[in-house]
């Protein structure tokens, strides 16, 4: 003979509407998370930036690489064309980087590089 516990246990269950709802919501905020997630760790990985990234880094801080000197932090206050010369550049607080040279003698990271 079964147990009232038993008897209960294998009763079909059907979900309330509010239950059906919150787990429909959890669901959809496991997955927002995950996208959430996953988006966070694209941007917060150190890898190169681009020259569309280093556009949207203008007023901020960026670790940056030479191939003849030591890396430092630099400012980039501009990015872009100048008019006393042919080609694209970024501006720094210190120093001023032909595009055509990024990944050859220069390459700029959200973080320092250890």
């Amino acid at each position: 003979m079964k147990t009232l516990d038993e008897v209960i246990f294998e009763a079909p269950y059907t979900p309330t509407p509010w239950e059906v709802d919150a787990l429909s919501y959890l669901k959809e905020y496991k997955e927002l998370s995950k996208m959430w997630n996953d988006r966070l760790d694209k941007e917060n990985s150190n890898s190169a930036l681009t020259w569309e990234q280093l556009k949207q880094m203008e007023g901020k801080p960026v670790w940056v690489e030479y191939e003849n000197y030591a890396p430092d932090w630099e400012i980039i206050e501009n990015v872009g064309t100048f008019k006393w010369a042919d080609g694209l550049f970024v501006e720094t607080n210190t120093s001023i980087l032909h595009k055509e040279d990024q990944g050859k003698t220069w390459q700029a990271y959200r973080k320092e590089r250890s």
